[in-house]
């Protein structure tokens, strides 16, 4: 988990220890953070770069890109529209108080990310 001005990034590992889901937020009115992006990577067993990079853009208003980078090396691009946005917002965490933010990616972020 890192902390900038403004943003909250947490980085899941795999067994590798090589990051393999990554979440951003952002700090929207000081009181709550909104999911800006998620990143997931694939890799083969022996690999430290990923295989596969599939990154989504979210904005406030639903709408956001889709960045995928494949194995093959081509790289997909795609607008993308959610209707519902209120699954993004968090409060923003008191000090020491990040269990909300630091769970494993649930099948919500997956489901985003197919």
């Amino acid at each position: 988990m890192h902390f900038n001005r403004g943003s909250i990034g947490i980085t899941w590992l795999d067994n590798y220890l090589r990051p393999n889901m990554t979440v951003s937020f952002g700090e929207r009115n000081g009181a709550l953070i909104f999911l800006d992006a998620v990143t997931g990577r694939a890799y083969t067993a022996d690999s430290e770069q990923p295989d596969e990079t599939l990154v989504l853009y979210f904005n406030l208003d639903g709408t956001g890109h889709r960045h995928h980078w494949l194995p093959d090396g081509s790289f997909e691009k795609a607008d993308m529209r959610w209707d519902d946005m209120s699954s993004h917002w968090k409060p923003y965490p008191e000090f020491g108080h990040y269990d909300d933010l630091i769970h494993a990616p649930n099948a919500w972020l997956e489901d985003k990310l197919k």
